[in-house]
């Protein structure tokens, strides 16, 4: 047994901040495996990476890079970002708040253990408060920041899985905003289509206005943050109401496709007001597209539906995809379009380019950027979580590729986070 202690700071951090861990106290050159276990709301996340120690027995994460490739290059929070899921279960009530999550580092040579540390990431900071709302047909989780306000107001929308980013809540709240994390689908959600179908879009503006009968909450301009299908019902969301006054988008599509079925049934638009289709470009599956995708379930390996989505826009009639294009340029206040250039979902950086492009064409008046991450795919996390280049399962046993690489979604969720922060503060701000 060695003395091999570890140093970390700061040991409390913020979530999406920056920790250091060092160890030391090892034989110089001895290969020390570090292994990370964080238990999450969904189950328990694990990462490992092997080192070699240093002249003085030393294994800095911010200046060592692992010898067994778990990762690429040195980096401090290679072990945090590089976490997966090895058990999944649920571990907390659905109304439980959760304001930080607490990691467990090992350092181990030749199998044994030879020193401890924890991390606890604090997601919210003491004061903030979380609630389940079903309220007047609303639903989702209503998250406010310390202090009694008024906060200005976020919307946040999940994409195509149906469950709002639930750390998202928190890190939002932390910075001072009063967030809607809403609930707009799926078989739990009573009074909710089970399926992206048909959706209203009244029952965000319904989402609105609760919002705004908060007196905790600021007036308008609120703000909202969606992800892929989600990013597209913020975008149309804000195209039609001039109380949301910043968007941003992770990976939206520039036009709206047709809905998402609950299996491998048909479904059409995803999105209804006043009673009437919102326009839509229909997929175009091609005849290969069922024995492929039975062929990858068979191999258990991920389906990849980019080119679905590119087949349905070229073969689409123009005056379809005119008809079906989010008119982005309506929106009353900056708006920041977010995507990877690995996408393997949809084309959300050709997506992005045209979106900006038509922010350009019609001068708005607003701020406006695309940023686009080289080699990143569909899935980007909140800065320093766990990340995953795939999408989730389309049906057991079936799951949809994401693209990128797990570095390359990690840069894209550093760099984007503190982007996203400034346009809601740019657009909020009264």
């Amino acid at each position: 047994m060695t003395d091999a202690s570890f140093d970390v700071t700061p040991r409390r951090p913020a979530f999406t901040e920056r920790v250091e861990l060092r160890l030391s106290g090892v034989d110089p050159g001895a290969r020390v495996e570090l292994s990370a276990r964080m238990p999450d709301r969904s189950g328990v996340l694990e990462s490992s990476a092997t080192f070699e120690a240093d002249g003085d027995g030393v294994v800095d994460l911010a200046e060592h890079a692992p010898v067994d490739d778990a990762y690429d290059g040195a980096d401090a929070m290679g072990l945090f970002r590089t976490l997966s899921m090895t058990t999944e279960r649920d571990l907390a009530a659905p109304d439980e708040a959760v304001t930080s999550l607490v990691v467990d580092v090992t350092a181990r040579v030749d199998g044994e253990p030879v020193a401890e540390t924890t991390v606890e990431r604090v997601l919210a900071p003491e004061g903030v408060t979380a609630s389940v709302v079903d309220d007047r047909g609303v639903v989702g989780r209503f998250l406010e920041p310390a202090g009694d306000g008024p906060h200005p107001g976020v919307l946040v929308l999940a994409g195509g899985g149906g469950d709002p980013p639930w750390k998202v809540g928190p890190l939002l709240a932390s910075e001072g905003y009063a967030v809607l994390a809403l609930s707009y689908f799926g078989p739990e959600v009573d009074g909710r289509p089970d399926a992206l179908d048909g959706i209203r879009i009244e029952y965000f503006e319904r989402a609105l206005d609760w919002l705004s009968n908060r007196s905790s909450v600021r007036a308008a301009p609120f703000g909202v943050v969606g992800w892929s299908r989600g990013a597209n019902a913020g975008l149309l969301l804000a195209a039609q109401n001039a109380e949301i006054g910043a968007v941003v988008a992770y990976a939206p599509s520039s036009v709206v496709f047709q809905g998402i079925p609950d299996g491998w049934g048909s479904v059409g638009t995803p999105w209804t007001r006043g009673g009437v289709d919102v326009p839509f470009v229909p997929y175009s599956f091609g005849k290969r597209f069922v024995p492929g995708a039975l062929g990858r379930f068979v191999k258990r390996d991920e389906l990849e539906l980019r080119p679905i989505y590119e087949r349905s826009i070229e073969q689409a009639d123009d005056d379809v995809v005119a008809d079906a294009r989010i008119p982005v340029e309506r929106v009353a206040g900056p708006v920041l379009l977010v995507s990877g250039t690995d996408d393997a979902l949809w084309p959300s950086s050709r997506f992005c380019d045209e979106l900006d492009a038509r922010l350009d064409a019609h001068d708005h008046a607003y701020a406006h950027e695309h940023h686009s991450t080289d080699g990143a795919g569909h899935v980007v996390p909140v800065p320093y979580d766990a990340t995953r280049t795939d999408v989730g399962d389309i049906v057991p046993g079936l799951s949809l590729a994401g693209g990128g690489s797990v570095d390359a979604n990690a840069r894209a969720a550093r760099s984007a986070w503190p982007l996203a922060l400034a346009y809601l503060d740019r657009g909020l701000d009264p």
